[in-house]
């Protein structure tokens, strides 16, 4: 709890913390419908007034597997590009993603960059920045 309300705070977590699309840095309160993020989950506060949570909800948009395909359609990423966006977004390596998917490193590097150069990242943290607030923040640069 922070004052009367209650707080999210993010443990340096690898993916983040996100409330409303923005990454929690320390702790913040909770307000009656915020949206919080964890990984690929997204879940909605709910509050019987405004000092005492009734709950959290997960919803039902973009959850899990579903977010990450309609964030690869959004951005026109190729079947494989969305295969590699997964382990990505998991932190996985180049040389870990080309392992996994039976192909040259060098391809798994050409992958990631075709991703960066669609999604308009320069960074696998931008890259998971962008996702975590995807669609609040999906839109073409």
């Amino acid at each position: 709890m922070q004052g009367e309300h209650p707080a999210v705070r993010d443990l340096k977590s690898m993916n983040g913390t996100f409330v409303n699309g923005r990454r929690v840095a320390g702790s913040i309160p909770l307000r009656a419908e915020d949206t919080l993020g964890f990984a690929d989950q997204e879940f909605k506060v709910y509050f019987t007034d405004n000092k005492t949570a009734d709950g959290i909800k997960k919803t039902n948009l973009f959850r899990g597997p579903k977010k990450k395909e309609t964030f690869a359609e959004f951005y026109k990423l190729s079947k494989r590009e969305e295969e590699v966006l997964f382990f990505l977004l998991k932190g996985k390596s180049s040389k870990s993603i080309a392992g996994k998917l039976f192909i040259a490193e060098g391809t798994a590097k050409n992958h990631v960059l075709n991703i960066f150069k669609k999604t308009g990242t320069h960074s696998r943290f931008e890259l998971l920045t962008l996702f975590n607030t995807y669609p609040a923040r999906g839109k073409k640069k």
